[in-house]
Parts: structure tokens; C-alpha cells; sequence
């Protein structure tokens, strides 16, 4: 059995004994070499720094940005030391959290990602920024990112207290749960709580909890733990217990993110860009049934608010609804959609374009025909997949086919900007469209010279009636009777050779075709 994932052993000692603790190292290992790291910086060879650090210096460093390990270089000293100074004078220290933002603006924090056993890279973490106020006003670019987000976008919502960590790897799921229920006020949640918590404050304040809730286990444990706690510990934690409130008071227990998965990362770089993000796009490989996905994160409280109001809820899938919005921004929303469940493909013998969208929302579905058909498209019937199953199974959609594809082509993308729209169906919708204007212009042409053709008898008969009245430019008439005569049969061999021809259209989907038959499919769809 392996030490860990990546390695057989500890990278400095060799030991399997001990556990593993991060970089290839053992725990005793890696505090080594964290010492090491943090004084090779040192340079003096005496004992005494080589001058005081008074406490405006080090209050004036401090509050300027820099971290304790640059002040430490600085006076040539340890991180250790300058932190017992900043005790010792009364300095008061930043938040992890202002200390973490300071440290992402200045790119401090880097690692070294490993991609299986041989690849590494080096990745350096950025604070995400966002653009706030993106969905707080109606534009083309705001309703189309809406329009990607209410197909292939979803909202989270994950509890996490004031004070809980983030590094429960084992039972994360487990204590997660847990503490949502605890919060709700469950008393055998409390209780569990507590236990997984074993000693200290917070396991005195989750069995106080619980023996107030009525669980006089938990009662039993408080007595127990109360006397390997101090006075200090136990009035402190008793303080908590009177502060705590349910979950449905409590402002900010849950953290929202906005997540957008895509099979190709496109369409989730123009939405970043968008947005005025800088958020990474992450790549998952295939798991199981699971394809290889991209996946775009974006957590931002105020964000995720405003979405909420859009009417984007955790889970939307079979509850969404057609969101109100400005008239002149309908098609910029309907063709978000449409990057992200729409289709446009090629079916059919001989090959029939076709272009269709699916939903698990029926009420959603109804909606974006109705405004299609104010767009200016025929009606269309709402097919129901899996019609036997139950409602949470189910899953509505409709199609156009033949000229309606173009038709829908021009309402979508006429006059649109390509950052605003995926490329790659697009010009499947173009060359659908390229193909049947094509087309429409050989008909007319033929109709125009069908016309030609019928009046041409016309202009025959009047030549030989002047020549049967005995025109004077007698040899003038006959060659103009015979230009006509020669002309018309032109005509009639070009119609006859246009009608007999495949539309252009044929021939533009039978270049298309062999490519998804070299798939192993008929049908393209996305």
C-alpha cells in the first residue's frame, strides 16, 4: 500500500511511520523544513540584533501592508520575534481574512499543482473580482450572460458558521450537515456536534445547546467535559450559547457561488469577460459516466443576490420561469439560452436542418415560444420526453426545421456582436440561412426567366406578321426573327437545366453530413 496518493515515502527521511503532512514530507519533516524556510533569510551571526525595534518602527511598518515575515527580513530576525513584539506592545493585529486579501494583491500566495505523478505546474492564486453591479441594469450583454446562466448556470448555497473550519477532509459532507441542523436548533444535531467537536469551548457550547433543547445526554456530557474545562473556557462558552440564534436570524450563514459548466471553455471565457471577471476557468476529466466538463466559479455575495432576484434559484431545473424583462433585449436572452441548451443540426435523409431547445421547465418552454412567435416565427408544439415518467423525470422541448432555422437565424444574430454569441452554432445557423437565401435566389431566377420564355412567342409572331405585310427592311426582320428564335431556345435549356439541378441547399448539407456519419451518428445535436 502506498505512503499517499503521489508518493511512496517521505521525500527527506524515507519514513513511512509517520503520516504524511504536505510536499512529500512527515510532519516532522515539513516543521524543519519550515524552520529552515523561515530563517534562511538570516544572515547575522550574532545573538543580539544589531539594533532595537522601537514601537512606533515596527507599528508604522505594520500598518503600511507589510507582513510579519517582511518585517522580520527586514530587521533580520524571525517571524516568531516580531509577532511576540506585536503582542508585547499592544499592536492590534489584522483579521486572517484582511491578512489573506493582502496577501492575494500582492501575489504572495503561490504552490506547485501537480497533474498526476510526473506533470507539476506552478499556479498562483489572484482575489477574484467581479463586476458588482453587471445585473443590476438591462443590456444585450447582460441578458445574454442571464440567458447562459438560467441554462447551464446554477447557484449554491453553502452554510458555514462564524468560527467553522474549512478542513473537516474526512466527513466533510457528514459535519456539514450537521451543522446546518445544529443551527436550525436540532438538539440531537447539537449533540452530535459537540461530540465531533470532543473538547474545548465550542464542544461545551453545543452540549449546553442541546441540554437546553431537552437532550439530557447531552446534560451528561456538559457535566463531564465542565471539569477538564477552566472557568475561563466554561464562561466563555457559555457566553456563546446565550448569543446563539436559529439559522432563519442568523444574516449571513449561508456563502452563495455561481457556478456555469460547459463541455468547451468558449462560451465561459466570453462570459467571464462580460462579467469583468477574473475568475479560472477549471477543467474536471471524465469521471464514470461523467464527461470532461469546464467550469466557471464565481463567488460573490452581491452577484448571486441580484441573480436571485432574476428569479435563478438553487436546483431550477424544473421550476424556472420566463424572467420580465424589456422588449428590445427578448432575443439577446432567448439566444443565451440557446448557447446553452439549444441545438442546431443537420437530420434526415436527405439532409433537413434543424434547430431545437429543451427544458425540464414546461412553463419555461411555453414562455420562449410565445416570445419567439412575437418575434416573428410560426408557432410551434411542445414535445414532452419521457411522457410516462414522473413530473421530476420529465423534459419539454420543440423544434424548427427547414427555412424556419434561418428564419430563427436572422431574429437571433442580425446585427449582433460576436463577443455576445457562441461561434461555433452560429455558423452552423449562418450556413443554414447562406444556404436557403442561395436557394430563393435560384427560384426567382427561374421565374424570371420562365417570363422571358412566355413572352418570347409574342415578339415571334409580330416579326412574322411584318413579314407577311412586306416590310421594306425585309432582311432586318428575318435576323431579328432568328436572334429571338435562337435566344429562346436558350432560355428554355437553361430552365430546363435549373430545374433539373439539386438546390443548393442539398449540396451544402451533403458536405456536412459525412462528418457526423464519421461520428457514428445521424442526428446532431448539443
Amino acid at each position: 500500500m502506498a505512503w499517499t496518493k503521489d508518493f511512496a515515502h517521505c521525500q527527506s527521511c524515507g519514513t513511512t511511520e509517520r503520516k504524511h503532512k504536505a510536499k512529500g514530507l512527515c510532519a516532522n519533516c515539513y516543521a524543519y523544513a519550515s524552520e529552515v524556510r523561515q530563517k534562511s533569510h538570516i544572515t547575522r551571526t550574532t545573538h543580539r540584533l544589531p539594533t532595537s525595534i522601537l514601537r512606533e518602527d515596527l507599528e508604522t511598518a505594520y500598518q503600511s501592508g507589510l507582513s510579519l515575515n517582511d518585517i522580520a527580513q527586514r530587521y533580520n530576525c524571525t517571524r516568531a520575534y516580531i509577532y511576540k513584539l506585536v503582542k508585547k506592545f499592544g499592536i492590534a493585529t489584522r483579521t486572517q481574512s484582511d491578512a489573506r486579501n493582502l496577501a492575494l494583491e500582492k501575489g504572495k500566495l503561490v504552490f506547485t499543482h501537480r497533474l498526476g505523478t510526473e506533470h507539476e505546474c506552478t499556479v498562483t492564486l489572484q482575489k477574484q473580482h467581479v463586476n458588482e453591479r453587471f445585473f443590476t441594469s438591462w443590456t444585450p450583454a447582460m441578458a445574454w450572460v442571464l440567458g447562459v446562466i438560467y441554462t447551464d448556470g446554477c447557484l449554491h448555497a453553502s452554510p458555514r458558521p462564524e468560527g467553522q473550519s474549512k478542513s473537516a477532509k474526512s466527513g466533510k459532507l457528514r459535519l456539514r450537515e450537521q451543522v446546518e441542523l445544529a443551527n436550525c436548533g436540532d438538539a440531537t444535531a447539537q449533540f452530535y456536534l459537540a461530540s465531533m467537536y470532543g473538547h474545548g469551548i465550542q464542544a461545551f457550547k453545543w452540549y449546553t445547546l442541546a441540554a437546553e433543547g431537552g437532550d439530557e445526554g447531552a446534560a451528561i456530557a456538559r457535566d463531564e467535559l465542565s471539569k477538564k474545562l477552566s472557568p475561563v473556557q466554561i464562561a466563555e462558552a457559555r457566553r456563546q450559547a446565550q448569543e446563539w440564534v436559529p439559522q432563519d436570524k442568523q444574516a449571513k450563514m449561508a456563502q452563495w457561488r455561481l457556478s456555469i459548466g460547459q463541455k468547451e471553455p468558449e462560451l465561459l471565457e466570453r462570459v467571464r469577460v462580460k462579467m469583468g471577471s477574473n475568475a479560472r476557468i477549471r477543467f474536471r476529466e471524465k469521471r464514470g459516466v461523467a464527461g470532461a466538463l469546464y467550469n466557471l466559479q464565481i463567488m460573490n455575495a452581491t452577484v448571486c443576490a441580484d441573480l436571485r432576484q432574476l428569479g435563478v434559484t438553487p436546483r431550477k431545473s424544473l421550476t424556472i420561469n420566463f424572467p420580465q424583462m424589456p422588449p428590445h433585449v427578448v432575443r439577446d436572452f432567448i439566444r443565451g439560452c440557446w448557447d446553452g441548451d439549444g441545438s442546431v443540426y443537420w437530420s434526415g435523409t436527405p439532409p433537413r436542418p434543424s434547430a431545437s431547445f429543451i427544458s425540464g421547465s414546461k412553463v419555461f418552454v411555453q414562455d420562449l415560444v410565445k416570445h419567439l412567435v412575437a418575434l416573428g416565427l410560426p408557432d410551434r408544439t411542445i414535445h414532452i420526453r419521457n411522457p410516462r415518467k414522473s413530473s421530476e423525470h420529465r423534459s419539454y422541448s420543440f423544434r424548427f426545421t427547414g427555412r424556419d432555422c434561418a428564419s430563427l437565424y436572422h431574429v437571433l444574430y442580425d446585427d449582433v456582436d460576436e463577443s455576445v454569441c457562441l461561434s461555433r452554432k452560429r455558423d452552423r445557423f449562418r450556413a443554414i440561412a447562406d444556404c436557403y437565401e442561395c436557394q430563393v435566389s435560384q427560384e426567382q431566377h427561374i421565374v424570371s426567366i420562365r417570363r422571358r420564355v412566355t413572352s418570347l412567342p409574342v415578339q415571334i409572331a409580330r416579326a412574322d406578321m411584318s413579314l407577311r405585310r412586306g416590310a421594306k427592311n425585309r432582311t432586318m426582320i428575318q435576323l431579328r426573327a432568328r436572334q429571338i428564335k435562337a435566344a429562346n431556345a436558350a432560355l428554355k435549356k437553361e430552365l430546363e437545366t435549373l430545374t433539373n439541378t439539386k438546390p443548393p441547399l442539398c449540396k451544402a448539407s451533403e458536405n456536412l453530413v459525412p462528418n457526423f456519419e464519421r461520428a457514428g451518428v445521424n442526428e446532431k445535436e448539443d
